[in-house]
């Protein structure tokens, strides 16, 4: 088992403001998920009604063999 000991900052002000700015940044951060999500939301409900038809060549393109993944052998 290791332990670590680090030494506090000189200044108290310095370390409010870092926590200060870790927490805005979390909560910016959060925020942007939520709105994200909302937008899923709305997509998910306009589009899961629609049925989508692709042509033969773009999903032939889009769809690969799952053997050309992985190289083969060499002796």
């Amino acid at each position: 088992m290791n332990a670590e000991y680090a030494a506090p900052p000189e200044n108290p002000e310095e370390v409010s403001k870092d926590s200060k700015d870790k927490l805005k940044k979390e909560a910016e951060k959060k925020q942007k998920q939520t709105e994200l999500s909302e937008q899923i939301k709305a997509m998910n409900k306009k589009l899961s009604a629609w049925t989508f038809i692709v042509p033969k060549w773009r999903h032939d393109n889009f769809i690969t063999d799952p053997a050309d993944f992985f190289e083969k052998e060499k002796p």
